[in-house]
């Protein structure tokens, strides 16, 4: 549900509980833990809601062109 609700804090919180988990409750030399243990480190690099650049003078553009393109037609 962080994942989904781009919630990086709870994101993060749960990926190290899972890791926590697997050391306390599994097999930690298991070759299945190990792969588990690769997998969340893994997933500990993910950003779930990474910065976003901003679009605000593309968008301002764009209505402009728009809004000219509009004009001219209307006049013709």
């Amino acid at each position: 549900m962080a994942l989904l609700r781009r919630n990086q804090p709870l994101y993060d919180g749960t990926l190290e509980t899972a890791a926590r988990w697997l050391q306390e409750f599994f097999d930690t030399d298991a070759a299945a833990t190990v792969a588990m243990q690769q997998q969340l480190e893994v997933m500990r690099r993910v950003r779930v809601k990474p910065e976003l650049p901003d679009i605000t003078g593309s968008l301002l553009n764009l209505q402009q062109r728009l809004q000219r393109s509009s004009e001219e037609a209307a006049r013709q």
